[in-house]
């Protein structure tokens, strides 16, 4: 090979393969098995990529006065979760009543009487509210006196 395509094979390794191709061009070294090349004109081989340098370190930000905790942060802005549709895949699926006084027993053969979701496992709303979260319809609220199939005791 002649000087010319040395010097555009190690320039292409550069490309191709960064500092790891720039080191590998520079000592002539073999890559897959092809003949070692040689740079015997004299032609500068290209210099390996120096490492970048460090980034600075950021500058120090004051703390803040209060840090609250999530819990906290929850308890203190609740957010107003969408209620389950009716007609929601998962919850037709699931036989989900937003009134557990209107699920047909003759339907939904695990429904016993006095079942609703503010006493199911699964609801994590506030007692005496009308609904709230469900550990079952994640990122939607249920209505406490609803029930679907999955419904569960909470432990006493």
């Amino acid at each position: 090979m002649n000087e010319l395509q040395n010097s555009r094979r190690a320039l292409l390794r550069t490309l191709m393969l960064g500092a790891a191709g720039a080191t590998l061009a520079a000592c002539g070294g073999k890559q897959s098995g092809a003949p070692a090349e040689s740079n015997a004109g004299g032609a500068a081989s290209p210099a390996p990529a120096a490492a970048p340098a460090p980034a600075p370190e950021p500058a120090a930000t004051p703390a803040p006065a209060a840090t609250a905790t999530p819990a906290a942060a929850a308890e203190a802005a609740p957010a107003a979760l969408p209620p389950v549709a009716p007609n929601d895949p998962q919850a037709l699926a699931l036989g989900y009543h937003a009134d557990a006084a209107t699920v047909d027993p003759a339907k939904n053969a695990t429904f016993k009487a006095g079942q609703h979701c503010a006493t199911c496992v699964q609801y994590k709303g506030k007692p005496g509210e009308s609904s709230g979260p469900c550990g079952i319809f994640v990122g939607k609220s249920v209505a406490a006196a609803g029930w679907c199939k999955v419904w569960a005791a909470k432990p006493a």
